[in-house]
C-alpha cells in the first residue's frame, strides 16, 4: 500500500476543486451560448443587450465570450500557482460563480422560448 502525504492528498484536493470550478465555468457558458442562441431563431425573440447585439451582428460574440473564459481561467490559474495557500481557495469562487450565473442565464433564456 502506497503512503500519500497530507501535503499531496492536499495538492489533489485543490486541483480536484479547480477542475470542478473551471468545469462549472464552461459548462455555464455553453449552456448560455446554446440556449441564446435556440432563443434567437425564434421570430419573437431578440437580443436586448446592445453590446451582445453588436458582437453578434459581427461575427465576434463565439469568440469574444471563448476569450473571456481563457483569460478568466489563465487568471486564477496563475493566482493559485504563484501563491500556493489554503488561503486563496476563495479565488476559485470566481469561475464557479460566474459559470452558475450562466448557467441561470442559460436557464433564463429557455424559460423565454
Amino acid at each position: 500500500m502506497r503512503h500519500v502525504s497530507r501535503a499531496g492528498e492536499e495538492a489533489r484536493a485543490m486541483g480536484i476543486r479547480e477542475a470542478v470550478a473551471y468545469i462549472v465555468l464552461i459548462i455555464g457558458a455553453g449552456f448560455d451560448q446554446l440556449s441564446t442562441r435556440i432563443g434567437l431563431a425564434c421570430p419573437h425573440i431578440h437580443e436586448v443587450n446592445p453590446f451582445a447585439r453588436w458582437l453578434q451582428a459581427n461575427g465576434l460574440w463565439l469568440i469574444s465570450d471563448a476569450s473571456v473564459l481563457v483569460l478568466l481561467i489563465s487568471s486564477v490559474s496563475i493566482i493559485l500557482k504563484e501563491r500556493r495557500s489554503n488561503d486563496l481557495q476563495v479565488v476559485l469562487l470566481v469561475p464557479m460563480i460566474v459559470g452558475l450565473f450562466r448557467l441561470i442565464i442559460g436557464a433564463r433564456n429557455l424559460l423565454l422560448i
